[in-house]
């Protein structure tokens, strides 16, 4: 595992942004709740306004062209549960 690699870690660090790393947070638990997979047509977006995040999310079906939209926001520091 790559995990303890300190060498690599610092060579990716520059690279790591925490805002998108909070962003990603909440995009991935709202895909886990609803879930999504390979076969799902779901999409969410999750964007920081000031110390909140907003998560616009989609959700549709299938075999019909209407799907549901909708959106939330919360802390900054708790991205998973905007989720």
């Amino acid at each position: 595992s790559r995990i303890q690699d300190l060498e690599i870690k610092k060579f990716l660090e520059p690279l790591h942004d925490p805002t998108t790393h909070l962003c990603v947070l909440a995009e991935r638990a709202f895909n886990r709740q609803l879930q999504g997979g390979c076969h799902t047509p779901i999409g969410g977006f999750a964007a920081k306004l000031n110390d909140s995040i907003i998560l616009k999310g989609f959700l549709g079906h299938s075999e019909k062209p209407l799907g549901v939209k909708s959106s939330c926001h919360g802390p900054l520091t708790e991205p998973e549960q905007v989720g």
